[in-house]
């Protein structure tokens, strides 16, 4: 059976209503009667660690389990248990759901930047591509140029500048951006333009 917040709520609400009449019969135990149990429950909170959560459950399983109802401070305790119970579940339950919207938070905003940068990578490489053929159209031009006028040394010139140019790549500048992106994102940064 799944219980939702409303459930709880409702049933805590009765443990405590329970808990004040049995309070009321009770007030005078007699001598084998035990102590009503104060709540020693660890705090519940956003920076628990796996290992605390874990040990928190373990500790609600053995406060809940081996309850006797022998004497109404008996059922007031074990209602007290039961109804500290319900509440560490209503805020671990809050805690848990909180740290599920921190990490998707966390996600939706790396995957933007991942995003961002891809485009950017993307843009810059069409960019040099087109700039890259532009040059080399050119220099086939001058080239052409040459073979047309006879001349060699203009000749030799182009053949060297389209030599140089398919030596370079496109891709060893993405090493800058790298490194210009890196200088962007540590504070105190300047560019002088």
């Amino acid at each position: 059976m799944k219980l939702g917040k409303k459930d709880i709520m409702d049933i805590l609400s009765i443990g405590q209503k329970v808990i004040n009449l049995v309070s009321k019969e009770s007030s005078h135990p007699s001598k084998t009667d035990q102590k009503v149990e104060t709540n020693t429950s660890p705090v519940i909170s956003e920076k628990m660690t796996p290992e605390e959560e874990d040990a928190l459950i373990e500790q609600t399983k053995a406060k809940l389990s081996g309850q006797s109802l022998n004497s109404p401070t008996e059922v007031l305790s074990t209602l007290k248990a039961f109804s500290e119970a319900a509440t560490d579940a209503v805020k671990f339950c809050e805690v848990q759901k909180t740290k599920r919207e921190e990490i998707r938070a966390n996600r939706d905003i790396r995957i933007r930047q991942l995003e961002t940068q891809r485009d950017i990578i993307m843009r810059y490489l069409e960019r040099s591509f087109d700039e890259r053929k532009y040059l080399f159209e050119e220099q086939f031009k001058v080239v052409d140029h040459a073979l047309q006028t006879g001349n060699t040394q203009e000749l030799a010139i182009s053949l060297q500048c389209i030599n140089d140019l398919a030596k370079s790549s496109p891709f060893k500048a993405l090493t800058d951006i790298g490194n210009v992106q890196r200088t962007l994102e540590q504070e105190g940064s300047t560019f002088d333009i």
